[in-house]
């Protein structure tokens, strides 16, 4: 991991490229669909972004922060996946790196719990590199279209990705 943080790291100073996700003005926060009653009812939760083996994340808008904020609940079912997800959550939390998502909060509702964390607006991985632009793929006779990647693209977002994964490497060994 040493040597590939450290490559990639001259790749892009040599190459003055930008993080591959260019900044997107975020929206005036959509009307809530529900209170999430974490704090009070200090998330209004506006829509549900995705899920995966984790969790469900969700779009809120933090009324503390005065912020759209991501929340993910995350499926912790006992005493010691709470254990670690807290664990973890703290080693994280004073994580800071331009490639790396900002956490905010752990909360705890009843038996749920939930990471606060900073919203990135912006596509998946396969979508930037492939340099799609937002076009969905149509079906032709049972077959999915063949897409490559972007070269210039893919090696930018995989040394951002590999100097993201070295700094929570050091972290979490630090910790």
């Amino acid at each position: 991991l040493r040597a590939l943080a450290a490559m990639s790291e001259a790749f892009l100073s040599d190459r003055g490229d930008e993080p591959p996700y260019p900044p997107v003005d975020a929206p005036t926060p959509a009307q809530p669909t529900r209170d999430l009653t974490l704090g009070g009812g200090r998330f209004q939760v506006t829509r549900r972004l995705g899920s995966g083996a984790f969790g469900v994340v969700y779009e809120a808008f933090d009324s503390a922060r005065a912020a759209t904020v991501a929340i993910k609940r995350v499926r912790a079912v006992d005493v010691a996946s709470i254990y670690d997800v807290k664990k973890e959550f703290r080693v994280l939390a004073d994580l800071m790196h331009p490639n790396l998502v900002t956490l905010y909060d752990l909360v705890a509702d009843g038996d749920d719990w939930f990471i606060v964390m900073e919203l990135v607006r912006g596509v998946d991985f396969l979508t930037y590199v492939r340099g799609d632009t937002g076009a969905v793929p149509s079906l032709a006779a049972g077959t999915l279209p063949q897409r490559t990647a972007d070269w210039t693209l893919l090696e930018r977002a995989v040394a951002q990705l590999v100097r993201a994964v070295w700094r929570a490497w050091r972290q979490s060994r630090a910790a």
